[in-house]
């Protein structure tokens, strides 16, 4: 699908289709409030202005493709307006901190000497990109099931504008362009009616209500304040969850807006965005996209709107590959310099995302010097100050060691079996079966770019990025244990699914080239491996410890299976592969590990590509809504009473702590019902999300709050104190405090006189 140049009046229209009205339209879809879908997008477009002015300077390209300006502006846009509300947060100029993007956009502009402007540097190569985009979001929001019809008029739209299409509808190009009209009418009352069905589509987790929390705090408080647990910082990866609550903060929003719809669908379009870019700084064809799109969002962890700091930190990271690869290709210092923008965004976004990109560009520089590529003396320089940097950003932004959360990275071999489900007590060899299991998914997943490299078949640079950013995160989730360290694998995966996709479709063309396969058989070749990929799928997803008792547990069983897949694939090979007399041996043996690879992808992605498409109804009909994350009626009714009498700097106390199905013994203590509703500040809630990082050097037993500090413990038993047994001495020792509500669960509390 080759791209050709659009007329100059269509950039600007590409620019604002894809910048403004595509997450307007998405927006309102998921029913949101029009005037409020105006603000956001109207606040958000200024920033992915800014923030392309500032790459079009930084890159120094003298274009600025519509696509490539969007994502790598809403990138760089939101990091200065993270920074400009903070720094300007305790001054009387905090309303207008967010505007920070624009002002370093003006300066830029003035003090450079080509004087350009957006609208003479921008490049459309054509709407088929721009449709890509609108394609993009539809698998990217795969939890927003309804969105699913859209995928029908966006892929007839990229059939027609593609040289295929062009060839096959030469006579029919009006009536098609009719068509694709009429369907996304159509699509779109649909996607209204289906999304109706359930109107708690979008409740995820406990995480909502957390990070819905966070958020708020952030914007209005800053770092040096935590609206769960006051007079005490936030330490936090905290920077994602700063931009979703200026955007809050700015539009006017409640938070939770923010969080469950703004912020998946600004990162599923920058998403879409930035991974048409790399697959263009390869060839400029939309094939390389869509697979690589359908590899991400069905290959990998893909984009979950229940974790909104990753959601976010994702944008960073995917535009801070694209930059990594560019700069790969010009070593420019100002690159550098937005790369590392990028990335220190990123790493305090969500450490993992950072982690994998920092990691990535250090070992690509040292090869590069060591190969003479680089000199030493640079390399060692820009390391060291991105590392000092990274240090700065991990102690003095996000709280360092006394950060929120787990900070229990040991060294162990476990990690591997436990992501594969081996339970924690088996014995080492079960472990290690788990961990050969975990590999063979890794490998499936990235095997394609490998052998492409190896044999190179393709851009052996931008390939050789993507997969030194993806093995940057091997290491430590081999060898280091820790509840967060599944998310060093998911992001690395995310970023190496563009490579993964990319190598399939080049795969494909060498094998066609070769004429070691034909164009019929790719395609029976990819139903193949999608039937089996789906009957491999099955079984693994069968519960083996009920139906068979194996002392070991189901781990050999599944590794068994998945090594019996692979045993099915490589035979596949042999009926897919065209041979004549005069081939060689090694030639024959490398186009079969090649074909091998394509199978065993395809057999990867596929069921959960099939599953996506076959979910409406059991969507429809499941009941996301779960008083334990959100918050009965009563609750959300007593905390807008709360809201009406009481003033913004009051504090409360509660006597709930944890969710519902865990308040008799409190294992569960994550609840953060009470500061998300009422937007005020909190003596303690939810502990051991807010105190356990700082204060014990291995996961605690959180049912056990014997383990908890002795302030700790003092707030939650002055809590409950005055819940149970109220006195004149609890009353003093709250109102030393600064406690001016006390939030009463009676279903918490034994004390009757309540009523």
């Amino acid at each position: 699908m080759q791209l050709t140049k659009a007329p100059k009046s269509l950039r600007l229209l590409g620019f604002l289709n894809t910048g403004f009205l595509l997450p307007f339209y998405l927006l309102l879809l998921s029913g949101f409030p029009t005037i409020d879908a105006v603000r956001v997008c109207s606040m958000i477009f200024v920033q992915i202005v800014a923030g392309a002015i500032i790459w079009m300077h930084a890159s120094g390209s003298q274009d600025l493709d519509v696509i490539e300006g969007v994502g790598f502006g809403l990138a760089i846009g939101s990091i200065f307006t993270v920074i400009g509300h903070q720094l300007f947060l305790p001054t009387s100029f905090k309303s207008f901190g967010w505007l920070l993007p624009v002002l370093v956009a003006l300066v830029i502009t003035l003090f450079s000497s080509s004087g350009r402007t957006l609208r003479k540097s921008l490049v459309l190569n054509d709407f088929s990109s721009t449709i890509f985009v609108a394609f993009s979001t539809v698998l990217t929001l795969k939890q927003w099931w309804w969105l699913l019809p859209l995928a029908l008029p966006t892929s007839l739209a990229l059939f027609v504008l593609s040289e295929t299409g062009r060839n096959t509808l030469t006579k029919f190009v009006k009536p098609t362009w009719a068509m694709v009209a009429v369907l996304f009418l159509v699509a779109t009352f649909v996607m209204v009616f289906l999304r109706q069905l359930n109107f708690d589509w979008w409740i995820r987790s406990w995480d909502v209500v957390y990070h819905e929390s966070k958020s708020f705090s952030i914007a209005n408080f800053g770092p040096n304040e935590n609206i769960s647990l006051i007079d005490y910082p936030m330490n936090y990866h905290w920077f994602g969850n700063a931009w979703i609550g200026t955007i809050s903060l700015v539009s006017e929003l409640p938070p939770w807006l923010s969080i469950a719809q703004v912020a998946p669908v600004y990162s599923a379009i920058a998403i879409g965005c930035l991974i048409i870019k790399i697959c263009f700084l390869i060839e400029e064809s939309v094939n390389f996209a869509i697979i690589s799109l359908i590899v991400f969002a069905f290959g990998t962890g893909g984009v979950s709107p229940a974790n909104p700091p990753n959601v976010v930190a994702m944008i960073w990271s995917f535009a801070g590959l694209a930059v990594l690869i560019i700069y790969q290709k010009n070593k420019s210092n100002r690159v550098f310099i937005v790369f590392s923008l990028l990335g220190l965004a990123a790493f305090s976004g969500k450490v993992s995302a950072g982690f994998i990109l920092i990691s990535g560009f250090f070992i690509l520089e040292f090869f590069n010097a060591i190969q003479g590529r680089r000199e030493l003396f640079k390399t060692t320089l820009r390391c060291a100050g991105l590392i000092a940097f990274t240090f700065c950003s991990y102690f003095f932004i996000i709280g360092g060691p006394s950060r929120l959360g787990n900070n229990t990275f040991k060294l162990s071999y476990k990690g591997p079996g436990i992501t594969f489900g081996v339970d924690p007590n088996r014995n080492p060899i079960i472990f290690l079966l788990g961990a050969i299991g975990t590999s063979i998914t890794l490998v499936s997943l990235i095997l394609t770019m490998v052998l492409v490299l190896i044999f190179k078949l393709s851009n052996t640079q931008v390939l050789l990025t993507i997969l030194t950013v993806c093995i940057s995160a091997f290491v430590p989730f081999y060898f280091l244990i820790d509840d967060g360290m599944i998310y060093f694998l998911s992001n690395s995966l995310n970023l190496a699914s563009i490579g993964s996709g990319v190598a399939l479709v080049t795969i494909f063309r060498f094998l066609l080239k070769e004429k070691q396969i034909t164009q019929s058989k790719i395609y029976l070749l990819a139903l193949l491996a999608a039937l089996s990929g789906t009957v491999i799928d099955f079984l693994l997803n069968i519960n083996w410890r009920e139906t068979i008792n194996y002392r070991g547990g189901p781990t050999p069983i599944l590794v068994l299976i998945q090594l019996f897949a692979w045993f099915i694939y490589w035979i596949a090979t042999k009926f897919f592969f065209i041979s004549s007399s005069s081939d060689k041996s090694k030639p024959r043996i490398k186009n079969r590990v090649l074909m091998f690879s394509c199978i065993s992808l395809i057999a990867l992605v596929a069921p959960r590509f099939i599953n996506n498409f076959t979910s409406i109804e059991r969507q429809a009909l499941r009941d996301y809504s779960s008083s334990r994350f959100i918050g009965s009626t009563e609750v959300n009714l007593a905390s807008d009473w709360l809201r009406d009498r009481s003033n913004p700097d009051d504090v409360l106390a509660t006597n709930k702590f944890c969710i519902s199905k865990a308040a008799v013994t409190c294992i569960d203590p994550k609840y953060f019902g009470v500061s998300s509703t009422t937007q005020r500040q909190m003596l303690i809630e939810g502990p051991y999300y807010v105190v356990s990082g700082p204060h014990f050097s291995s996961q605690p037993n959180v049912s056990d709050e014997t383990k908890y500090p002795g302030w700790v413990k003092e707030r939650l038993d002055l809590s409950r104190g005055f819940a149970d047994k109220p006195n004149a001495e609890i009353t003093a020792k709250l109102r030393e405090y600064g406690v001016d509500w006390f939030y009463l669960f009676k279903e918490n509390t034994t004390n009757r006189n309540w009523e």
